[in-house]
């Protein structure tokens, strides 16, 4: 039995398959599920094999390690291998990162500093943060940085004309971007 099987499986072409599936069947998209050569001829069942799942076409394997540290001391082997296979069997139910990120990228303080999105937030908080930054934030020009913790926006951007008159898109995050990046450096004052 066990040979006609075989022969069977060896014999049988593609385009029979798509004969009696009905569609273009390729190498390795079937299996034989059920399988009986009897009185009333052959009997067999083709079942489709499940989709391998992959990663995302704008996977960045190295941005996906870079981001993702706690899991560093268990990579064995081949980086980019063993990134893309976690990836796919844990990283995107956990909603893990894969895009690169500015390389002192605070998740906390870009989380603290955009409150508007605080009732949004689903899962691991860094991940999500992450993610938000990668996909939205960085476009809308969010602050990724820690800022004073009273620091004021509107009363920030009003104690100085020259920054008033240089907004450009979103006031709360120009002004946020501006003092991480000069006003703190300069000395001025945010409330």
């Amino acid at each position: 039995m066990n040979f006609y099987k075989n022969l069977f499986k060896i014999t049988m072409s593609t385009s029979l398959m798509s004969l009696i599936v009905g569609e273009p069947c390729y190498a390795g998209k079937w299996k034989l599920k059920y399988f009986h050569i009897g009185n009333g001829g052959v009997n067999f069942e083709l079942e489709r094999r499940p989709r391998q799942p992959r990663t995302p076409q704008d996977f960045n394997a190295e941005a996906y390690l870079s981001n993702n540290p706690d899991f560093q001391p268990h990579i064995r082997g081949n980086r980019i291998s063993w990134a893309q296979s976690h990836y796919i069997d844990l990283g995107r139910q956990e909603g893990r990162c894969y895009l690169p990120l500015p390389q002192d990228f605070n998740a906390e303080a870009y989380l603290s500093n955009n409150s508007d999105f605080q009732p949004h937030i689903r899962g691991n908080r860094t991940f999500w943060a992450q993610n938000h930054y990668v996909n939205h934030g960085r476009n809308e020009g969010r602050c990724y940085l820690p800022l004073p913790q009273n620091f004021d926006p509107e009363a920030y951007l009003e104690n100085y004309e020259d920054l008033r008159n240089a907004v450009r898109g979103n006031r709360t995050f120009w002004a946020q971007n501006h003092y991480v990046n000069h006003g703190e450096m300069e000395r001025r004052n945010y409330r």
